[in-house]
């Protein structure tokens, strides 16, 4: 009996921890499942939601649209602008080529700045994502 009940125990124990790991998904493992489910396309517009949680719980969501198109040589270059919140609304991002040119368009500038290549891996405006990664 006492075998059977640490058993159990033990089957419980093991369901719990590892099915909180299936839920906790890295950045890069949501990209690559995205990238893997995510139909072959030409062209490709989608509007979406972003929800930033900070360190103390308060969320943000920032909806933004993109536009994607993937060329002959099979490198895809990517418009991405932000749609709300007023704070961030209009900041555009454009990624040719897979990310070998990356511009930053930020209204109050009223022009778009090239990133360069150093600071790709740079966080992009709060978000936890680099330049390259959006």
């Amino acid at each position: 009996m006492k075998l059977k009940l640490s058993l159990l125990i033990f089957t419980i124990f093991i369901l719990l921890f590892s099915t909180s790991t299936v839920f906790a998904l890295t950045v890069d493992e949501i990209m690559n499942k995205m990238e893997e489910t995510a139909p072959d396309f030409t062209t490709q517009k989608t509007i979406s939601e972003m929800i930033l949680i900070d360190k103390d719980g308060k969320e943000e969501t920032r909806e933004m649209i993109m536009f994607s198109q993937k060329g002959e040589d099979e490198k895809t270059s990517t418009l991405m602008r932000f749609l709300s919140p007023k704070s961030v609304k209009g900041v555009t991002l454009l990624n040719i080529d897979d990310g070998e040119k990356i511009y930053l368009y930020m209204p109050a500038y009223n022009k778009p700045r090239r990133i360069a290549s150093s600071s790709k891996g740079d966080e992009f405006m709060g978000t936890g994502l680099s330049y390259e990664d959006m």
